[in-house]
């Protein structure tokens, strides 16, 4: 599983620790200075950040294992587009769509990808979309103090939290 920061992919790697933990299912991390004694090997599933995942993409080429894998998950693969980052991610799926081939399923996950035919023709993935969600969206919008609904009618006010002086020019 991959993921783009060191907290999400900590969240990530405890949560799941806990919830596969009673099944046998070593879930170990990948991230910044933390790896497992014996990398991979150690581990079900393993839990990385981009550079991480690269890295360990990189070993498993160097020692012909690539095989050993069955699945990458690539949670907000809208990093992709990340200008500092992203071709990193590019790299490390280029380099599993060459060599393992469609023997490794990759699966990318996010909500803002505007692309999506052609990112699932890059992975020759299937492509899934929802409009689900588990938490709703409420969308306004504010001109001056008042909210407005998307059909622009009014559903509050908002009211100042903070009371700046009138009188500017005594601010020290």
């Amino acid at each position: 599983l991959i993921l783009p920061f060191v907290s999400l992919a900590r969240e990530k790697m405890f949560h799941l620790q806990g919830v596969l933990r009673e099944a046998g299912i070593r879930v170990e991390g990948f991230m910044g200075s933390q790896a497992p004694a014996g990398g991979l090997k150690s581990a079900d599933v393993g839990v990385a950040t981009i550079e991480k995942a690269n890295s360990l993409i990189n070993r498993l080429l160097e020692e012909g294992q690539i095989s050993s894998l069955s699945c990458v998950v690539v949670d907000e693969l809208h990093m992709l587009g990340d200008h500092s980052r992203g071709y990193l991610l590019e790299l490390l799926l280029t380099k599993i769509l060459y060599v393992a081939g469609d023997s490794v399923q990759i699966i990318g996950m996010s909500a803002t990808l505007p692309n999506l035919g052609d990112l699932s023709n890059w992975l020759k993935a299937e492509l899934y979309t929802t409009d689900f969600r588990p938490v709703p969206l409420t969308e306004l919008i504010k001109v001056d103090r008042t909210l407005l609904d998307v059909n622009f009618k009014p559903v509050g006010v908002v009211s100042p939290s903070i009371n700046l002086p009138q009188d500017t020019d005594n601010i020290t």
